[in-house]
């Protein structure tokens, strides 16, 4: 098991570890809970892509059954709240290199209880969230074993800095390589442009790691595509080329080109496929 392994086994670990206790401290999931409101219980496999409208707004639309094997609708709704949590889920899970999970485990809480209805519905408000395999995220947002696996990130990804000068973009490619070795999310946040937004700089960061990962770091700068004249040149907003060769999943030969633009005195990544 390499270091970052060990360092997401730690959360993940910790995580599992939480929910057993929570888990102690519900009644249990809802067909052994009256559902009223202010009961909590444990509901299971959360597809927090599936989403909806709802009369209280946009809400995740989940199904499930009451003690008495009643099919009972459960409506989660997606506010401001809701958002920042799973915004800082979505920050540790790039941080430590989870990928987007299928389901969540949670532990919630009964705001509305429409039994009377033909169709009867739960409305309710997430508390913990457990990703299974992953994470557990508290109420308050913080995640249990998080502080000790930043702090070994820290060591692990020590020294490596984005510089603000740089000559031409090859000179950033053996800082690219150290951010993609060692997972450092942070430092590829920064070393993108600031123009791009998290989720792009989210979906290129984990182009980029899946081909480090298959090419198992070996990778080949093959030149720019723009003349080099248009690299020594390059004016702010300037937009060239690198090209890498590397081995794909299967074995097979792969090129692509990375982006990136002038900005100042130096450069920063702009997209592209590694």
């Amino acid at each position: 098991m390499g270091e970052l392994d060990t360092i997401r086994a730690s959360v993940i670990e910790a995580g599992r570890l939480r929910w057993e206790t929570l888990l102690g401290e519900v009644p249990g999931p809802v067909g052994k809970v009256r559902p009223e409101v202010g009961a909590r219980f444990a509901l299971t496999g959360i597809d927090p892509t599936s989403q909806g409208p709802h009369d209280t707004g946009r809400a995740i639309l989940h199904r499930t059954e009451s003690a008495q094997g009643q099919r009972l609708a459960v409506a989660i709704p997606m506010d401001m709240v809701w958002a920042q949590r799973v915004g800082r889920m979505r920050e540790v899970q790039a941080l430590l290199g989870f990928r987007r999970e299928d389901r969540w485990d949670a532990i919630v809480t009964v705001l509305e209880a429409r039994t009377e209805l033909e169709a009867p519905e739960l409305v309710v408000e997430l508390g913990p969230i457990f990703v299974r395999g992953q994470l557990l995220l508290e109420r308050e947002g913080a995640v249990p074993g998080l502080d000790q696996a930043v702090a070994s990130l820290d060591k692990l990804q020590a020294g490596i800095a984005v510089p603000n000068a740089t000559e031409k973009p090859a000179d950033l490619l053996p800082l690219l390589y150290r951010i993609l070795a060692t997972h450092h999310w942070r430092a590829f946040r920064e070393l993108c442009d600031a123009s791009a937004s998290t989720s792009d700089k989210k979906v290129t960061f984990d182009q980029f790691r899946h081909a480090w990962e298959a090419a198992q770091g070996e990778i080949q700068f093959e030149g720019y595509v723009e003349p080099q004249s248009v690299v020594a040149e390059a004016i702010e907003g300037t937009v060239v080329r690198t090209r890498h060769a590397r081995r794909g999943e299967k074995g097979e030969s792969l090129s692509h080109q990375v982006k990136w633009v002038k900005r100042g005195p130096g450069w920063r990544l702009a997209g592209g496929l590694l």
